[in-house]
């Protein structure tokens, strides 16, 4: 992935918004412009399925983007700070 490319198209409006579990620094950087964009989701490599996979890993960030499509604020969101206008986007505020 081009991390660089996908920021600048977020941030222009090119694409909506884009859900990784991979960034090209690992652990990802506290000032990575992903982490503060409300059109993005992380899942931190746990966005998988397979037949070995346990169920409560699998289901876990299922449930978060689940709860993101919605408009539902997910539980393990990483930037509080754009929590209101985020619910008032999708008329939950």
């Amino acid at each position: 992935m081009d991390e660089a490319a996908l920021i600048k198209a977020l941030q222009e409006g090119l694409i909506s918004g884009a859900g990784i579990d991979v960034t090209a620094e690992e652990p990802i950087r506290a000032d990575n412009p992903l982490i503060m964009m409300s059109n993005v989701i992380l899942t931190g490599h746990s966005g998988f399925y397979s037949t070995t996979s346990d169920k409560e890993l699998f289901l876990k960030p299922i449930t978060q983007v689940v709860m993101a499509l919605n408009g539902e604020w997910p539980l393990y969101a990483l930037n509080p700070q754009i929590k209101e206008s985020w619910l008032k986007r999708w008329g939950k505020a």
